[in-house]
């Protein structure tokens, strides 16, 4: 398979998984919403069997790693006697991000793979800048056309914009790789007026982890080399945006960072019993598919009785469930401490040498915007599944096996191609 194919059905990937919702919403054949939100699975395993079959293979140690966290896991749920379909489904929504890497990293991409990628996404552009004036201007747009779940979202007295698409977090999403391409790769002919659409699109979702793990990721970027003082530079300025968060949204900060016991919000309830797990499951956690995933969701796992947390709004499998609204107690919480270790060695792995080589040189284009992702996905991942959970698992660790080929060249612009 010819990798500008793979840079093709890679973007009809995103695209599907960042719309899937809102066919839900208003689609009137339930199967082909079923068939788009099973698309990643499917669209994974069958990149996967093709990246095998093409023999010798790289990063095979990164499979190992992956298998080792699988056992850890299935050894946990022997203790609730698991179906293998649970465990089997639980295991594979983790993993799977995982396997989208390393079949990436079978093939060779080239920069011009990378442009045409770039072209790709920012030709959504125009018809996203429309659709944030129309939101902007017309406060019913989004249920207009037909967003239901997330129409309208209101913070600190400001309603949320979030142009045509149907969640906030995926508009926050684009506006990251907007500022990516525009930023890092377009030096010929530079836009600062997209730049700014981009970070427009991030400040007004109102989403407080979002707008974070930008700046985070942003303060390290504005440093050409990396030093401790920068470090310090960077701690203050996002610990002074989080100071202004705290005190202009009281009401927001106390729902979601009010970790007491006797907290009833369920990211911070998911939270605190992942830390009991941690004790009472020591080594190995609950196992796959039951605690803080999608697949706990679907099955009435028991382990939310079990530690009475079944009647907390969202946890109780009435209505809406926030049972996968979060990320490290998902992981902490089914692995226990021994798969968070595997899990923290495997994401070295991935990322360590772009980590070292962003920090090397903050303005690297080999280095810069995995880095950049990477980093920004750390803020995000306080409140969401980010790592696992489509679309933003998809474009970070297949990005990442996009530039495992990239960042052995020498970086080449758009306009040098003939």
């Amino acid at each position: 398979m010819r990798s500008i194919k793979i840079i093709k059905l890679y973007y009809v990937l995103l695209l599907v998984t960042s719309f899937d919702l809102i066919f839900y919403e208003n689609c009137p054949i339930p199967s082909l919403y079923s068939f788009l939100k099973m698309f990643d699975e499917i669209f994974v395993a069958i990149f996967f069997c093709c990246a095998l079959l093409r023999g010798k293979s790289k990063e095979s140690s990164l499979l190992l790693w992956v298998f080792a966290f699988f056992i850890v896991g299935a050894v946990g749920n022997l203790h609730y006697g698991t179906k293998l379909s649970t465990i089997m489904l639980g295991a594979y929504s983790t993993i799977k991000p995982i396997l989208l890497y390393w079949s990436f990293v079978q093939y060779d991409f080239s920069w011009q793979d990378f442009h045409k990628f770039k072209k790709l996404i920012c030709n959504l552009l125009p018809i996203i800048f429309i659709s944030y004036v129309l939101d902007l201007i017309i406060p019913s747009f989004r249920s207009d056309i037909g967003i239901v779940a997330q129409a309208v979202d209101i913070r600190m007295g400001l309603r949320s914009l979030g142009g045509f698409f149907n969640r906030f977090t995926i508009a926050t999403l684009y506006a990251l790789l907007f500022y990516c391409f525009y930023s890092f790769y377009d030096e010929h002919r530079k836009n600062k007026y997209k730049i700014l659409f981009a970070d427009f699109m991030i400040l007004s979702s109102f989403k407080v982890k979002d707008i974070l793990g930008f700046l985070l990721a942003r303060s390290f970027h504005i440093f050409k080399r990396f030093k401790i003082k920068y470090i310090v530079f960077s701690a203050c300025v996002i610990y002074g945006a989080f100071i202004l968060y705290a005190n202009l949204m009281p009401e927001h900060y106390n729902k979601y960072f009010n970790f007491g016991e006797d907290s009833n919000i369920a990211r911070v309830v998911l939270s605190n019993t992942s830390l009991k797990i941690l004790v009472d499951r020591f080594p190995f956690g609950v196992g796959w598919g039951l605690f803080a995933s999608p697949t706990s969701q679907n099955i009435q796992s028991p382990v939310y009785a079990d530690y009475g947390i079944d009647t907390v709004y969202g946890l109780d499998y009435n209505g809406i469930l926030f049972m996968s609204d979060t990320f490290w107690p998902m992981i902490l919480g089914e692995t226990g401490l021994l798969g968070l270790i595997i899990y923290l060695v495997i994401l070295w792995k991935v990322f360590g040498k772009i980590i070292l080589g962003f920090f090397k040189d903050t303005q690297d284009k080999r280095f810069v915007m995995p880095a950049f992702l990477f980093i920004a996905f750390l803020g995000f991942s306080i409140g969401k599944p980010v790592f696992t959970g489509p679309p933003h698992s998809l474009v970070l660790w297949g990005i990442c096996g996009i530039f495992y080929s990239l960042k052995t060249k020498t970086y080449i612009n758009v306009y040098n191609f003939k």
